[in-house]
């Protein structure tokens, strides 16, 4: 708007000019304390004498149109910051997604390697328990349970150094190369040095190594072998309320070229009970700092009351969950639990052959060894992500089980059918090619590689 003099007299006119002019100032400075809804529009005319009066009219008008360019430019400045940050935010909450979907799917992943209750022992000589806690998402802890045979097992409890993914990755290897090893008639010292020879030309040149406690019950006659590599001595409790510390020679995994490793032994009474645990336990600490510490699980152990494999378990993790009073969780936290509930008598056997194993499924010197039932265990994830349409991830954990069991049908096929509804018919084709005697698939395999091939032949048409 534009503000005018009064017309007057010519006497009153300078007077006028100036009331007109300081009313002008004084609403520019309204509108400028305003500053949400300023309207610097307004506009004073310019006189053309005296000088001095227009000087001051020109300057009241350029300090409206400057600080209302001000303004508008700021505005736009605004709204181009508001839109870099909105973008800025959006693929930072994109990649928080995708990072959680990965974290969720290595959880996953992380909870297949553990043995679930369906995986432990059905025996009426053996019982066994396991608990697992991560600091995060994801941890380097694991325990596993083995049948080396007929009437034996293995039981392992490791701790990989470090947290999250990368320790959690290493879980898996460790578990394949125990499990890969495990097999009658092989010692656990000889176990534990072939497990050290492949971990450590992945983990020589990195900051990461493993401990781990590894032993074999013969169901037989009681019979426990054990090495100790680097990890927390296991505990024996005895039937009677006696506590034995099992411990021996060696070094952790990954890390020692010469890793030698001395077998320890103890023979198990009827109801002794075998606690293996990771130091994440032991070094827990309370909202005072205070340390949980060996002597505080000792004393859990012998002033509780525990009647197997599973309530012990449930003691200690309530003994530890009390004294850390709500405190963070500083560390892995894991135990497994074994109750040698007696023996059994041997079997007439050659010595020099080993008791052939009832159950193939458990006996991980069949076919189905420790990669291949990972392996599988991936494909099962894949085919849930899939029905989730969630094909990229998909393919990712299809392409690790194939580096676990090159050449399997099954992910084979899974993998070459993601490939051709991405249209990737390069690497569908090879996929089925990968399938050395098509022929030999059971009925329903044969059909669906068909039916692929069908599909690949006509896009290409």
């Amino acid at each position: 708007m534009e503000v005018k003099p009064t017309n007057s007299e010519p006497r009153d006119t300078m007077a006028t000019t100036v009331q007109v002019l300081l009313d002008a100032i004084e609403q520019l400075g309204e509108e400028l304390a305003s500053r949400d809804d300023a309207d610097l529009t307004f506009r004073v005319s310019v006189p053309h004498d005296p000088p001095a009066i227009r000087i001051l009219a020109e300057l009241i008008n350029n300090i409206g149109e400057n600080v209302e360019k001000h303004l508008e430019n700021g505005e736009i400045d605004m709204l181009r910051r508001t839109k870099e940050l909105t973008q800025a935010y959006n693929a930072m909450q994109e990649q928080h997604e995708e990072m959680r979907k990965e974290l969720e799917m290595a959880c996953r992943i992380q909870e297949r390697l553990l043995p679930g209750e369906q995986d432990m022992p059905d025996r009426p000589e053996l019982a066994c328990a396991g608990y697992y806690a991560a600091m995060s998402n994801v941890g380097g802890d694991l325990y596993d349970i083995m049948r080396v045979g007929k009437n034996s097992y293995a039981v392992l409890i490791a701790d990989v150094s470090g947290h999250g993914v990368p320790a959690a990755l290493i879980t898996a290897l460790v578990k394949i190369a125990f499990r890969s090893r495990t097999r009658w008639g092989i010692g656990p010292d000889e176990i534990c040095r072939q497990v050290n020879a492949e971990l450590l030309p992945i983990l020589g040149d990195l900051d990461y190594f493993v401990t781990a406690w590894f032993g074999i019950i013969n169901l037989e006659n009681g019979h426990l072998s054990y090495v100790n590599a680097g990890h927390n001595p296991s505990l024996l409790l005895r039937s009677d309320g006696t506590i034995l510390s099992l411990d021996s020679g060696g070094r952790f995994l990954g890390q020692f070229d010469d890793g030698k490793f001395q077998v320890a032994e103890q023979a198990l009474h009827e109801d002794d009970m075998l606690l293996l645990y990771t130091d994440g336990i032991v070094e827990s600490r309370n909202l005072v700092d205070e340390e949980y510490g060996f002597e505080r699980l000792q004393n859990c152990l012998l002033n509780s009351s525990f009647s197997d494999s599973a309530s012990l378990v449930e003691v200690i993790h309530r003994n530890l969950d009390a004294f850390r009073m709500g405190a963070a969780q500083r560390d892995d936290i894991s135990m497994l639990a074994v109750d040698f509930r007696h023996a059994i008598a041997p079997e007439k056997t050659d010595p020099e052959k080993p008791p052939a194993a009832t159950d193939a499924h458990e006996d991980p010197s069949t076919i189905v060894g420790g990669r291949e039932r990972l392996a599988q265990d991936l494909g099962r994830e894949a085919a849930i992500l899939i029905r989730a349409d969630r094909r990229q991830e998909a393919a990712e954990i299809l392409g690790s089980a194939l580096i676990l069991a090159p050449g399997e049908p099954v992910l084979l096929l899974r993998l070459a059918a993601l490939h051709i509804i991405e249209k990737q018919f390069g690497p569908a084709q090879t996929c089925l090619n990968a399938i050395v005697n098509p022929l030999e698939l059971s009925v329903e395999m044969q059909r669906q590689f068909d039916r692929l091939s069908g599909m690949l032949k006509s896009r290409k048409a």
